[in-house]
């Protein structure tokens, strides 16, 4: 049998903790969390803004809701290059090593049929491994 799929499914998954590694330490996950509660805070405070009170506490948090704001769209920007980099490298060296991979079975519509043997595109392998990769850390990854 040929390593090399199992290998590609090993790449994807390791490519996502490696993403996941890496914007951890760009960004603590005490951080995110605590700047998606301020932010949460500031909207649920904003929806209910009925007295003068209401209205200093909003002026009151106003700039850390800024700040919030300014971690969570920065943090989803380089989660989600990050993610891409790492997959758009990996498949690269995946498919240089090997284009298409035989398979034991046939799925319509990924697998191709070629002089009586069953071919995959390692593309879609490795795409579906990324896929449930994603499913498996996403709590890594949020």
């Amino acid at each position: 049998m040929d390593p090399l799929p199992l290998i590609a499914v090993l790449l994807s998954i390791s490519a996502l903790y490696t993403a996941g590694f890496i914007y951890r330490l760009i960004y603590p996950y005490e951080d995110v969390r605590r700047a998606l509660e301020v932010a949460s805070e500031y909207r649920s405070i904003s929806a209910y803004i009925r007295s003068k009170r209401a209205v200093r506490k909003l002026k009151s948090i106003e700039p850390e809701y800024r700040r919030a704001r300014g971690l969570i769209i920065k943090s989803i920007f380089i989660k989600f290059m990050l993610i891409t980099l790492l997959y758009i490298t990996t498949a690269f060296m995946i498919v240089i090593l090997k284009p298409i991979v035989e398979v034991p079975f046939y799925i319509p519509l990924i697998v191709i049929q070629y002089e009586g043997s069953y071919y995959m595109p390692m593309l879609y392998l490795y795409f579906i491994s990324f896929i449930y990769g994603m499913l498996l850390f996403r709590e890594l990854l949020m």
